[in-house]
């Protein structure tokens, strides 16, 4: 199974570094790659990530903002990931997180059991303590994320599914 790391960035300067480390990192020896998604940054991440190219294994660029049009959310650059990705199996992470050294294991660990999985989020670490409380300790740090107004159902940050 080869695995894709989708990671979406807008104007991510600031935190990307810290991500693309924990990437750099990961203690798995399996077959993977990462695709950063630029949606048009205006910043020096694309510069940031290029930095990266002799570190992470077939790390891929890709655009997902065309000027001048309009600029697309996370969804849409999440979208444009996945259709440049070349695994079997797909994880999602974002410029400002920093995912744990063992993320990627764990993740292909569930993945051979299960065609889809999504982790605890630890929200203290990287956020101001006013924060944490303003989103109520954090959202899917114990269980999924559940919407108690309907049609909704509960639902996955930090996705991970396998075609």
């Amino acid at each position: 199974m080869k695995i894709s790391v989708i990671l979406p960035c807008f104007n991510g300067a600031q935190t990307i570094a810290v991500q693309l480390e924990a990437l750099v990192n990961q203690q798995w020896s399996g077959l993977w790659e990462v695709v950063v998604v630029n949606n048009g940054s205006t910043d020096n991440s694309v510069e940031i990530v290029e930095q990266y190219r002799d570190r992470l294994p077939n790390l891929q660029i890709v655009d997902a903002y065309t000027p001048p049009g309009p600029r697309l959310g996370v969804s849409h650059s999440y979208n444009v990931g996945l259709n440049a990705a070349t695994g079997d199996a797909f994880v999602f992470c974002e410029a400002d997180d920093e995912v744990a050294s063992d993320w990627l294991a764990a993740m292909a660990n569930a993945l051979s059991k299960f065609e889809f999985v999504a982790g605890a989020l630890e929200h203290k670490r990287l956020n101001e303590a006013w924060l944490s409380v303003a989103q109520d300790q954090g959202a899917q740090s114990e269980g999924l994320v559940d919407v108690t107004y309907p049609p909704y159902l509960p639902f996955a940050f930090g996705v991970v599914l396998k075609m």
